[in-house]
């Protein structure tokens, strides 16, 4: 006799197999009516919540140990990245205290540059007005 049981354990169908010696196998199949629920899936399934069938864990404890190293690790990568943001950020900042442009600074060098321009032009300007009052007096 075979049973096929439903998912909580109740006998659905039954199959009688019995041998033929005319030739060939008789097999019957009929619905078990008068089967009752034993819920003996749904108990097993029950009672391996509470069984050590992970190493020496059972499938609860297991879990929990995995969600617990998963976030452990997620806040791991999430502080490992926050680190990496200010290192980042210092390196910027750095590198434009070096390369940025300040106006007031460039300003204050551009009115220094036109006062040694201006400066080096009266220096030709007299040197141009000595050389020629030379010429006249040579003529």
């Amino acid at each position: 006799i075979v049973q096929i049981n439903d998912a909580a354990g109740q006998p659905v169908y039954q199959i009688t197999l019995a041998g033929n010696p005319a030739g060939g196998d008789d097999f019957t199949v009929a619905v078990n009516a008068g089967g009752s629920s034993d819920n003996r899936n749904a108990l097993a399934l029950a009672g391996m919540s509470l069984t050590k069938t992970v190493g020496t864990q059972n499938f609860s404890e297991a879990y929990g140990l995995l969600v617990s190293a998963v976030g452990a690790t997620t806040e791991a990568a999430q502080n490992n990245r926050d680190a990496a943001d200010t290192l980042l950020n210092q390196s910027q900042s750095n590198r434009d205290s070096v390369s940025g442009v300040n106006l007031d600074e460039e300003a204050a060098n551009l009115i220094r540059f036109q006062q040694n321009y201006q400066a080096a032009a009266q220096i030709i300007n007299a040197a141009r007005t000595l050389f020629n009052s030379l010429l006249a007096a040579f003529q």
